[in-house]
């Protein structure tokens, strides 16, 4: 794994802390790095065998050591966060593992079949990596509690055996790679509280049936070609806090009351605009009197454009005042961008991925632009030139997070759009007709004879 010494500290009777890691070539420490091996000393052969090795947050730059399977009483393996690539040993699946996280690393590679000898395991994370292939049918012999495969490249569609673990309390398959449908069983999940699904293409689907599922706190099925009507039961489930069904293709009407006093977070498009010239937002949506009530009074965010509903809306936004603040005309647009939450080095810190979709308009400029990508590098400039004409007085530009890229590197929450400045320079045209504008302005209010203009100071 690239250690090239360890020192071990006695916590306890039954815990070693790894005191000091060293990895060559040196790494910056992680404040929030850990590193524990967990030892149980009560079994019959009056033994202390190891159970647990965490070591996250520690920038290890090695592959995956097959030896570990040596470690035949070994439940728990945590490397999340570290700069390690190569492939899954397949040897591993002779260990009684209960939890493998590989969260934020650099593998590849297919999941091995032999995953599904583990008789036991009840956590498989692999989030951000580059893994590939489909996903061995072996997996679904396990009674899995928490899958996670988000930001891989996965290929085929996604399998019906997930409808297999009964048990599941957690789903998430952001921009995996997979293609749809979901899984029309889906409800027998019924233990499910977090389900979690986005970027996913294939032939338009109905909305997933979720009645069974009693408990989510978290829907998420963001671009999933998901058409037709919500159902009503999305509105009656009392424990839902995160709604998000951004750029699906929904119809039908809108309620002008929900059930749920839980609901906190409801977004339809993506993620809210970051920047609309002017300050000419779209925020909230308004549908309805009581539930209009409840987007402005409890709703942290909520965006439900790039669909097909009717609402009834009353009176405009207040935001209108700001909507005549730019001369019709054409204008040279200059987006300023530097990537400044990941890094260039050898840690998982330059393992992450920004992507989103750029509107101006309402017409897409950049689909999956990523910052790095174009700048060469975290914490360059790079700066996007294009034209865009004005005819209703605002210039409206919008950035959208649809689902691709990692979402917990460096931290949890760091994804979607990031965006450093604006600069706009009309044509000439457009600098003529504020001129006109502005000198009928200061005849209408200057006595004749005192007439000013808008270069000379005065």
């Amino acid at each position: 794994m690239g250690i090239t010494a360890w020192e071990f500290k006695l916590f306890n009777a039954s815990d070693c802390v790894v005191g000091t890691v060293e990895i060559a070539p040196p790494a910056q420490p992680d404040q929030e790095a850990e590193s524990t091996v967990t030892c149980d000393c009560s079994f019959s052969d009056a033994t202390c065998h190891i159970v647990s090795i965490i070591l996250k947050r520690l920038n290890l730059p090695g592959t995956l050591p097959p030896e570990l399977a040596n470690l035949t009483y070994l439940q728990n393996i945590d490397f999340a966060y570290n700069y390690l690539n190569g492939s899954i040993p397949t040897q591993w699946a002779s260990m009684p593992l209960i939890n493998i996280s590989l969260l934020a690393n650099r593998l590849s590679g297919e999941i091995p079949k032999e995953i599904g000898n583990f008789a036991n395991l009840s956590f498989l994370i692999l989030s951000s990596n580059q893994l590939s292939e489909t996903l061995p049918k072996e997996l679904g012999g396990l009674d899995l509690r928490d899958f996670r495969i988000n930001d891989n490249n996965f290929n085929g569609t996604i399998p019906d055996f997930i409808q297999n673990w009964i048990q599941l309390t957690r789903l998430e398959m952001h921009a995996s790679g997979l293609q749809g449908p979901i899984p029309s069983n889906i409800s027998v999940l019924k233990n499910l509280n977090q389900l979690r699904i986005s970027d996913i293409n294939g032939t338009n689907q109905p909305f997933p049936v979720l009645d069974n599922i009693k408990s989510l706190r978290r829907l998420v099925l963001r671009n999933c070609n998901i058409s037709g009507e919500i159902p009503s039961i999305i509105w009656r489930m009392t424990n839902l806090r995160v709604l998000d069904l951004s750029f699906n293709k929904l119809t039908g009407e809108l309620p002008t009351a929900i059930s749920s006093d839980s609901l906190k977070f409801m977004a339809m498009v993506t993620s809210p605009c970051i920047a609309l010239l002017c300050i000419f937002a779209e925020e909230f949506l308004l549908f309805g009197l009581n539930l209009v009530e409840r987007i402005v009074r409890v709703f942290k965010q909520s965006d439900l454009s790039y669909n097909n509903f009717t609402w009834q809306s009353p009176e405009q936004p207040a935001c209108d005042n700001y909507k005549y603040c730019l001369q019709n005309g054409s204008y040279s647009v200059r987006l300023h961008f530097a990537e400044i939450e990941f890094t260039n080095d050898s840690t998982y810190g330059s393992l992450g991925k920004r992507m989103f979709d750029i509107y101006a308009q309402d017409e897409l400029v950049k689909k999956d632009f990523n910052i790095e990508d174009h700048a060469k590098g975290a914490l360059k400039p790079y700066t996007l030139p294009f034209n865009a004409t004005v005819t209703n007085n605002v210039l409206e530009i919008r950035f959208y997070f649809a689902g691709r890229g990692t979402t917990r590197i460096p931290q949890r929450g760091v994804y979607g759009p990031l965006i450093s400045a604006i600069s706009v320079d009309p044509s000439q045209k457009a600098k003529e007709r504020v001129y006109t504008e502005y000198t009928k302005i200061q005849r209408s209010k200057t006595p004749k004879g005192k007439q000013t203009s808008p270069l000379s100071g005065g």
